[in-house]
């Protein structure tokens, strides 16, 4: 079978050309393109190959089932002869460069031969463009000679149908006056005729658009008259007697006979008359009452501000959403002014229709202050204003109800708490920033995310609630509840007391760079627990010794010259806990450390270093004065820091207020919750 792509010849029982894997027609389907050669391709009939009429030996050994491997089988042997020409092409070039190279032709005459074959192929392909030109303007040519053609050809078929169509109508008018009932003409025939044929008058007839329904109609019965008789005879003029009888039939007379009847036709006159003095009483009752209600509706429209005695409504906007129309009925030329509940006024003055429509959007129908309940009655504020400028409040305003906004906050904190030692933070999210949040009667700040937290301190144990409540304008008031399980409380103050909180000014909370121990004492209350703890790996402490009135002393050993920080931790007997911290200090040689110490940086304050710093400037303002002192230092370049400097010892200097400092070495903490460096004092030697 001879492939319509390629014209391979392929055995009759393949379905995929063997050369191009086109489809081959199957089935005596015939080709859809002429078959190869100067002779038709026979049409074979199509072999049968089912289980009856074929054995193994006559399927060929190289036949394949699968359409897929066939395919793959002719694109590689397809590769395999690409591959063939590459190499042939790549043998030809190599040629060519050895012939040429055996030539040894010049640079000049290779680069003129090289120039000459470029003219040469650019010559050859301007001719075939402008072939491709001319082939595509002979084209176009004929195409718009063929749409020519076809154009005229329609004009010529619409007007051979529009003169179709005209003398069809012609026709049809013809056959329907020829066609007409005699019987239903209302015209005179021979005047008729006459008109028709003396070109002077067209007559005009219903016939053509009723001539069927009037064929159809049922001719009408007649009735026994003394007019006329009936004449069964003549049903050819039947209608027309018809309709000369009912010419001149006489109508018929109705006669109302009299009749007397005594002392009852007395009583029936008497009866109307009566009734129809009720009825006139009626009437006049009526429009009484109709020029009352005018009057009075006139006096209540003169004494109303408005100049209108029809009230003001209130419905929701059926055009936007969450909005609602006021609309308030008044006199043109009056000035209305709508105030929103948090003082905003919009002013309009009546042109038409008698009235001013507001739209009124619900937030600005809600309350300025919080709503304690789920829904509001909303009543719309209007003025009118007079004409000394005064202005007259609308009185008769109607309500609406309004569904009330409710506060959302999600919590960190669950509602039920267990507490060991009295503390319990809440923490949640409110979606309102301005949002006024309390947490037991105390206002809690709300951070730009929407963020809070707040920590509640027990000195009790038991069980406690903490109340939560949220308020914010237009919005239902927020409560909820936690409860608490207290299981130890902490004290308002502290348990622990140091040295310094009784008067103790002997006790120094900094030892020199070469002692490696100090001795910390302390009170609490008797019959308390106490517990000390580090950490920092350099320091060893004892455990606390407790006296009877509750004295206690710990003793600890600091390996390096550094600043430490102990920690303490009190139980009560009443099973109150409170916790405190103290600084103790071995301090670096000082000598050493001033003469390490490099000029103020304040660039180099932002990050925490050993290294130490010359701080000078004038002290502000003391910050906090407890177990250390926090102040707020002003250096010349107008920059702040604070200092930490630790006191409690034997030598230690005064910071004053106002005070300039040059001589203030330290080392920096880096930026501290205000953003400010923190510098840890060491030695202050002004």
């Amino acid at each position: 079978m001879k492939c319509e792509r390629c014209g391979f010849d392929n055995p009759d029982y393949l379905e995929f050309c063997r050369n191009c894997s086109a489809r081959l027609p199957q089935n005596n389907e015939a080709s859809s393109k002429p078959s190869w050669g100067f002779v038709k391709a026979p049409q074979w009939t199509e072999p049968d190959f089912s289980a009856d009429n074929v054995s193994e030996d006559d399927v060929p050994s190289d036949f394949v089932f699968d359409s897929d491997s066939i395919r793959k089988r002719h694109e590689a042997e397809r590769k395999a002869a690409a591959d063939a020409a590459a190499e042939k092409a790549r043998r030809a070039a190599e040629a060519a460069a050895a012939a040429m190279a055996s030539e040894k032709m010049s640079t000049s005459e290779r680069r003129a031969a090289e120039e000459a074959r470029v003219a040469e192929r650019r010559a050859a392909e301007e001719a075939r463009a402008a072939q491709r030109r001319a082939a595509d303007e002979a084209r176009a040519a004929e195409r718009r000679a063929a749409d020519e053609a076809r154009a005229a050809q329609r004009r010529a078929e619409q007007d051979r149908l529009l003169e179709q169509r005209k003398r069809s109508m012609y026709d049809d008018e013809n056959d329907e006056t020829s066609n007409q009932n005699p019987d239903y003409d209302y015209e005179d025939e021979e005047n008729s005729d006459e008109d028709d044929y003396s070109g002077n008058k067209k007559s005009f007839s219903l016939a053509p658009l009723f001539g069927s329904f009037l064929k159809n109609r049922k001719k009408p019965s007649r009735d026994d008259d003394e007019d006329y008789e009936d004449d069964e005879e003549d049903d050819e003029e039947e209608y027309d007697d018809y309709d000369r009888s009912r010419k001149n039939k006489k109508p018929a007379r109705v006669t109302i006979k009299k009749t007397s009847n005594g002392g009852g036709s007395d009583k029936m006159r008497l009866a109307l008359k009566i009734a129809s003095i009720v009825a006139v009483g009626c009437v006049l009752a009526l429009i009484l009452w109709l020029v009352i209600s005018q009057i009075s509706s006139c006096v209540a429209s003169s004494k109303s501000p408005t100049g209108s005695n029809k009230a003001p409504t209130i419905e929701k906007n059926a055009n936007e959403e969450d909005s609602y129309i006021v609309t308030v009925y008044a006199a043109n030329g009056k000035v209305l002014i709508y105030e929103t509940p948090d003082g905003r006024r919009r002013e309009a003055t009546v042109k038409k229709d008698n009235c001013i429509p507001f739209k009124v959007h619900t937030v600005s129908l809600m309350p300025v202050e919080p709503v304690d309940g789920t829904t509001y009655d909303a009543t719309p504020k209007v003025f009118v204003k007079n004409e000394d400028g005064s202005e007259t409040i609308v009185d008769n305003m109607p309500s609406v109800t309004l569904n009330v906004p409710a506060i959302a906050v999600t919590y960190d904190t669950p509602d039920t708490i267990v507490s060991e030692n009295g503390h319990v933070t809440v923490s949640g999210h409110i979606d309102f920033i301005g949002t006024e949040l309390t947490i037991d009667g105390e206002k809690v700040s709300i951070n730009t995310d929407g963020s809070f937290s707040r920590e509640v301190v027990y000195e009790e144990t038991g069980d406690h609630t903490i109340n939560i409540e949220g308020r914010l304008a237009g919005h239902q008031i927020y409560r909820h509840s936690i409860d608490v399980s207290v299981n130890k409380a902490t004290p308002s103050t502290s348990l622990i007391q140091f040295p310094w909180d009784y008067g103790d000014t002997e006790f120094k909370q900094r030892v020199t760079s070469s002692t490696e121990s100090i001795t910390i004492r302390g009170k609490v209350p008797a019959g308390s627990t106490l517990t000390a703890s580090c950490e920092s790996s350099d320091v060893t402490l004892s455990t606390p010794s407790i006296s009877d009135d509750g004295s206690f002393t710990v003793t600890a050993s600091l390996k390096n010259p550094s600043d430490y920080v102990i920690h303490f931790v009190c139980t009560s007997s009443s099973d109150q806990v409170s916790e405190r911290d103290m600084h103790v200090q071995r301090q670096p040689e000082m000598a050493q450390y001033i003469a390490r110490a490099l000029p103020m940086n304040y660039a180099a304050f932002s990050y925490e270093t050993w290294q130490p710093y010359n701080i000078k400037g004038k002290v502000t303002e003391i910050l906090e004065d407890g177990d250390f002192i926090l102040a707020m230092l002003e250096t010349e370049d107008g920059n702040k820091l604070v200092l930490e400097y630790h006191n409690h010892y034997g030598s230690a200097a005064n910071i004053t207020v106002g005070q300039t400092y040059e001589n203030i070495y330290g080392r920096t903490r880096g930026l501290n919750a205000d953003g400010l460096p923190q510098i840890y004092v060491w030695f202050i030697n002004d």
